[in-house]
């Protein structure tokens, strides 16, 4: 990708967050790009996946979430 070489990409929401020293699940879950960078394949994101406590905690995140946006 063009862009990427030349230095004219920005960072993406998931990157900045993932820069932070201390990160939340949350907050990472939280961003409206997640679904677009693992599409993307993000190599960092899903490095951060494959620790299979991570990938509970993100079903159990979202299936919270949807429950309480029913009540």
């Amino acid at each position: 990708m063009f862009w990427r070489m030349a230095g004219l990409s920005t960072a993406s929401p998931v990157e900045t967050i993932m820069d932070k020293e201390n990160f939340t699940l949350e907050e990472l879950l939280d961003e409206d790009e997640i679904i677009q960078e693992c599409k993307a394949l993000n190599s960092r994101l899903i490095n951060l996946y494959d620790l299979s406590n991570l990938a509970y905690l993100s079903l159990a995140f979202i299936f919270t979430r949807m429950y309480l946006r029913l009540f």
